[in-house]
């Protein structure tokens, strides 16, 4: 026992006493305290690998090239070369060795296709060197390598027959040689279907999995099968004995579970856990990490006692991710993120549900109240002074020949309510008591309403021109609101909202070139006389906010880099509006916020991001979709002290914590409670020389990580 294993031994049973509990951090701000950085590639990385010397090799099937990028001192990952490539379909596919790439590319679109295997030297990411090329019998969508043997293997998915094993000689990389070309007798059609660790091959076939030894002359021979009934294996990866899998389909909860190969013949299932949904599993380290919407970590140190350490959702539409080097690599539609794989303590960011008796649509905040479009419900109020604890107070009830509140909005005095086709507005002089002081109807339908100041904007149907009719009424005097301009030829609004002296209405019309359609600015300096300035022409979009003269878009489909991304544009002139960036958010943004310098975007999850910089949004948070959405009702979020607070139609308030994240460094086994085990677990760290035990992280493990260890033991956790 070395020095520093006694001195920690020495303290373990005096720490042994001081055994507390505590929550660990659910802030959606957490998972950024391990983000490092983003590069938008402008197009979908296919698929993507790293190489020994850290350099990332990514396919970009549309510009049929390999990209190879390298991270600099910043950890932001920087383009070396590309090398160009042909024929590149969803049958391409990428796979590295060492320093090594190899890459199969069908010579034709026939299933069964003959393809060009190309051997990549990648010593050099500024000027690869190409190998050889090889022709093989059909694409090799796995690859495992062993020492000098690698065995490539076909999705059978793609082929009319069966799955083939193909062994290769690569001591010389320059001149492959084939040993054996197998035909398995199966389909192997699975992520990750085959898997060679500790002397033996594993594949996944559809609701199978079968394993293999393999011999000195990379032969096999069968060792057991797994049978899963109705599930089907969709992910797997083999280390040393142990084979990690996740299978879903039939059975009520999908499972990922490890099982020790020890005896080939007789394989023993060690852990089962009910996890997300999985599309890779991937091990680096003691941890194993589970890709699905959501990424979930494990410590596998003791595989049949896995530890979850973390929870945590990317951007959304996550592809694929890559562990390497204490970095993960996480792909999306047209990104990459890079994360310090040293993630710990980070739990799902957990949303507070608070019913508010009715159907929320909307809600605004005055001071610590919310005002709440409440449907059946009427007029909601809130007292949201603790944001995670929504307390209601009172509720409005509408005319009685109204049964619906569905639009609100508000200036410093007043409370604008829509009640089916009735405008209502409300005295703020008692603000959990609002008064109602008058009421505009003679409508057939109002679209949306918009108030700020003494101005309140209408959009509804236009009864004598059978379109939609923008109006602006004067409420300087809130009890007599006086009709100043009717501006027509709309079509078909979905919403308006006042900023500074502008009016920005989206309507939904096609084609785009027609007066209105499109996402329109008008001038109101003068109410009476407004102004059309300029129309921003995208197609698809959901809702806007502004600050400073920006315009932030929530926008959706075939728009420039991506199609789905907030796009930002300067309308310091609303009669020249300019777009100065775009932030790619994978699914379809439709609810925006904005609170000083900071975003909340609803885009199947939560994200934030600090636009201090527009032109270099940083994302500083998310959260996952809620699970099961009811009618798939989207929630719409606010800013509300340290919380974003938002409404979703049909299960009321939702509540995130967005406080800055504190994590507990003294909790090594994750489980909420400090006690000898955590001892334990930072011992056997420290002496493995594990990153998780370097908690000064300068590398080096001493005295101070121990003393750093002690001190935050004796503080406790909140």
């Amino acid at each position: 026992m070395n020095t520093y294993t006694k001195v920690i031994t020495s303290f373990a049973v005096a720490l042994f006493a001081l055994t507390t509990s505590f929550a660990p951090a659910q802030s959606i701000r957490c998972a950024q305290e391990f983000f490092l950085s983003e590069i938008e590639l402008n197009d979908q990385p296919s698929t993507h690998q790293t190489l020994a010397n850290g350099v990332l090799a990514v396919l970009h099937q549309s510009a049929d090239e390999i990209r190879f990028y390298e991270l600099n001192l910043d950890n932001q990952l920087e383009l070396r070369s590309a090398y160009a490539l042909y024929n590149t379909s969803n049958r391409t596919s990428l796979h590295a060795n060492g320093n090594d790439i190899y890459v199969t590319v069908p010579q034709s679109a026939q299933p069964d296709s003959l393809s060009d295997l190309i051997v990549l030297d990648v010593q050099n990411p500024h000027q690869p060197e190409l190998r050889t090329v090889l022709t093989v019998p059909h694409s090799f969508d796995y690859a495992q390598f062993d020492a000098n043997t690698t065995y490539f293997m076909n999705n059978a998915s793609f082929d009319t027959g069966n799955s083939f094993y193909n062994a290769y000689d690569i001591s010389n990389p320059n001149n492959p040689t084939l040993l054996h070309r197998v035909n398995m007798g199966l389909r192997v059609d699975t992520q990750q279907g085959m898997q060679i660790s500790d002397g033996l091959m594993h594949l996944s076939s559809t609701n199978r999995l079968l394993t293999y030894a393999l011999n000195e002359l990379s032969q096999t021979q069968w060792r057991s099968t797994i049978n899963f009934a109705g599930d089907r294996v969709r992910a797997m990866q083999a280390r040393d004995q142990y084979v990690y899998l996740y299978h879903a389909g039939s059975s009520p909860q999908p499972s990922f579970e490890i099982y020790n190969f020890a005896d080939p013949a007789n394989p023993v299932l060690v852990s089962d856990m009910n996890v997300p949904s999985t599309t890779r599993v991937q091990l680096e380290g003691q941890y194993v990490y589970l890709v699905g919407e959501e990424i979930t970590v494990f410590n596998v140190l003791e595989p049949a006692a896995p530890i979850e350490t973390a929870t945590f959702v990317d951007a959304a539409n996550i592809n694929d991710l890559l562990a390497h080097d204490n970095k993960l690599y996480v792909t999306h539609d047209s990104t990459i993120s890079v994360y310090d794989n040293q993630i710990r303590n980070l739990g799902r960011p957990q949303e507070v549900i608070t019913p508010t008796d009715g159907q929320p649509s909307e809600m605004i905040i005055r001071e610590q109240l919310a005002y709440i479009a409440n449907g059946s419900g009427g007029v909601a109020i809130f007292d949201v002074s603790d944001p995670m604890a929504p307390v209601a107070i009172n509720s409005v009830t509408t005319t009685p020949s109204a049964s619906d509140t569905t639009r609100i909005d508000a200036n410093a005095n007043s409370l604008v309510a829509v009640n089916d086709n009735t405008i209502e507005i409300y005295s703020l002089k008692s603000p959990v008591s609002p008064a109602r002081i008058a009421i505009i109807d003679g409508f057939s339908r109002i679209i949306d309403i918009a108030v700020k100041d003494n101005t309140l904007a209408l959009m509804t149907n236009d009864d004598n021109n059978f379109g939609q009719v923008m109006s602006l009424y004067d409420i300087s005097d809130p009890t007599l609101p006086v009709l100043v301009s009717t501006t027509p030829g709309f079509n078909s609004t979905s919403w308006l909202e006042i900023h500074d002296n502008m009016i920005i209405a989206y309507d939904t019309s096609i084609p785009l070139n027609d007066q209105y359609t499109g996402l329109t600015c008008f001038d109101i300096q003068d109410p009476s006389n407004p102004v059309f300035a300029s129309k921003i022409l995208v197609a698809q979009i959901g809702r806007v906010a502004y600050q400073d003269g920006y315009l932030y878009v929530c926008a959706a489909d075939g728009f420039a880099f991506s199609d789905h991304a907030i796009l930002i544009y300067d309308i310091t002139d609303p009669f020249n509006t300019l777009l100065v960036n775009e932030i790619n958010t994978g699914f379809r943004p439709l609810e925006i916020a904005i609170n000083e310098h900071e975003l909340v975007v609803e885009a199947n999850g939560l994200y934030l991001y600090d636009i201090t910089n527009p032109l270099n949004p940083q994302r500083t948070g998310s959260a996952p979709e809620i699970a099961e959405l009811p009618n798939f009702e989207r929630i719409k979020p606010h800013f509300v002290g340290d919380a974003i607070l938002s409404t979703q139609l049909d299960m009321g308030l939702v509540s995130y914590d967005a406080s800055p994240c504190f994590t507990c460094a003294a909790d090594m086994n994750f489980d909420g409670v400090l006690n000898f085990f955590d001892v334990s677990a930072f011992l056997a760290a420290f002496v493995e020389n594990d990153a998780i035990a370097d908690l000064n992280n300068d590398t080096i493990f001493n005295f101070f990580d121990i003393s750093q260890f002690i001190v935050s033991f004796e503080s406790g956790c909140p």
